[in-house]
């Protein structure tokens, strides 16, 4: 038999085949519908419809042949297979479920197809909708620009380089002035004339004029800060110390800080050597940084526990909690420190040596020093009993008879060797002249300065030069008082 005639009869074979498939899958659905009456007649007929299906699928091994001409051996129909397994290998075998409509590939296809292009359609929506996004975005700011551009072209910009005094004449109308207590004073000794003054806000630099002063500099505070000193080396940097313990340095010029790397606790004093800082604070320790706050030239040493500090037979403090409360320093090697607790102390830290300067004999008569004033080798010591007493910054000597001063003074400075200012919570300024040992008063008309109703409390004084007081209140204001 030739290739042609087995074709033409697999092509009859493949005929009857269609026939009994559609037959029987008519007859399958109908037994479908009625599937709850004949459950057992249901199950032989969807047996048979396996086996059919099994067949089609042999049947279209075949027809994918006919086109290339190479049929090998045929292989024996399914069912004659299945005939030959047991009964219960056949009951096992995996059943089709069945739907009214039995063209499943095509609906896969169609479904497949649908939601292809649903994803591009929408891949292309979000894609519009973007680009139409970014170009709005884009006019708007361009317009903007041009708007820009434009409303310059009117504008004549003349470059002019301000000379010094024309830089001092003028006042920046952005400055900010401080809106806090006034809690500490201190003068510039490269620039005669400029201070600065230490607010909870702001720091503020002053420069004096013949008018009176001009705020010309100021530097927003974010977190409290204890003292504040200008750079010996460079004026245009601030040293300041905050409460949590950190050095900052500010620069006025490119409007920058940065901040030591060592934490300490809140800081009290800072004094600045040779390339180098000194760190006092409350509870007795200090520390020397190199001025990039970064290098330790000396590790942290507490005054008052050091094993390294010796004290003298008369410097006995045994008390639980050393708190600092004022201290002047003297030198780069030499500080005096006023305890809570009435002592004053001097700390010599070349010799590593402690010497009492003030000691109260009753315990019960211990008051805390309000204020500590250093000059020329003296120190004024204000005591919270309103008492004064001058005495020697090394040997503690009295220099000059303690006086017992009126309307409750707070405050005490020095004006010059022999000269000393105080002022009462009255707001009332006093000067002094040291002779012969005693502390002479003088009279008040030698004051030119604001009145009483221009000033809130006095929370502040420090002597510019000999002739000028700076003072400040509780309010933030600064004033000068001239000294005949």
């Amino acid at each position: 038999m030739d290739i042609e005639e087995l074709l033409q009869q697999k092509k009859r074979k493949l005929e009857e085949l269609k026939k009994q498939r559609l037959t029987k899958q008519q007859d399958l659905l109908s037994q479908i519908s009625s599937s709850e009456r004949k459950d057992e007649t249901n199950t032989e007929e969807s047996d048979l419809g396996y086996v059919r299906l099994q067949q089609e699928h042999v049947v279209a091994e075949i027809e994918s042949t006919e086109t290339d001409y190479r049929i090998t051996n045929v292989p024996a129909p399914l069912s004659h297979k299945l005939s030959n397994l047991p009964q219960n290998t056949i009951d096992v075998l995996p059943r089709l479920q069945y739907t009214k409509n039995t063209d499943t590939t095509e609906l896969d296809d169609v479904s497949d197809t649908n939601s292809e292009s649903l994803t591009k359609q929408i891949e292309r929506d979000v894609e519009k909708r973007i680009r139409k996004e970014l170009e709005e975005k884009f006019r708007k700011d361009f317009d903007k620009a041009v708007k820009a551009l434009e409303s310059l072209k009117h504008v004549q910009v003349e470059e002019i380089i301000p000379s010094e005094e024309t830089t001092e004449n003028m006042t920046p109308n952005s400055l900010k002035y401080p809106a806090t207590k006034t809690k500490q004073i201190n003068s510039c000794e490269n620039k005669p004339g400029v201070f600065l003054t230490l607010h909870d806000d702001f720091i503020c630099i002053w420069k004096k004029r013949e008018s009176g002063i001009t705020l010309v500099d100021n530097i927003p505070l974010y977190t409290k800060t204890n003292v504040a000193i200008f750079d010996s080396g460079n004026p245009t940097k601030i040293i300041t110390g905050s409460e949590s313990g950190y050095i900052y340095i500010f620069d006025l010029i490119n409007k920058s800080h940065f901040r030591s790397n060592v934490q300490l606790s809140p800081i009290v004093s800072i004094y600045q050597s040779s390339g180098s800082l000194i760190v006092l604070t409350i509870d007795g320790n200090y520390i020397i940084l190199a001025m990039n706050l970064i290098d330790v030239l000396n590790p942290i040493v507490n005054l008052f526990t050091s094993l390294e500090y010796k004290t003298n037979s008369e410097v006995n403090i045994n008390h639980e909690n050393i708190i600092i409360c004022a201290c002047q320093f003297v030198s780069a090697n030499n500080v005096v420190i006023a305890l809570l607790t009435g002592e004053v102390v001097s700390v010599d830290f070349g010799q590593r040596k402690l010497s009492m300067i003030l000691e109260t004999v009753d315990s019960n008569d211990k008051l805390p020093v309000m204020s500590l004033s250093y000059s020329s080798g003296k120190i004024i010591i204000l005591g919270l009993d309103h008492t004064i007493k001058i005495v020697s910054a090394t040997t503690g000597l009295n220099l000059v008879k303690t006086e017992d001063l009126p309307d409750l003074t707070f405050l005490a400075e020095w004006m010059s060797p022999s000269l000393v200012v105080t002022c009462s919570v009255q707001n009332v300024f006093t000067l002094w002249k040291l002779q012969n040992e005693k502390m002479v008063c003088s009279n008040l008309s030698d004051f030119e300065g604001p009145t009483n109703t221009n000033l809130t409390l006095v929370s502040s004084i420090k002597a510019l030069d000999a002739t000028t007081l700076i003072v400040g209140d509780l309010k933030g204001k600064v004033h000068t008082i001239n000294v005949n």
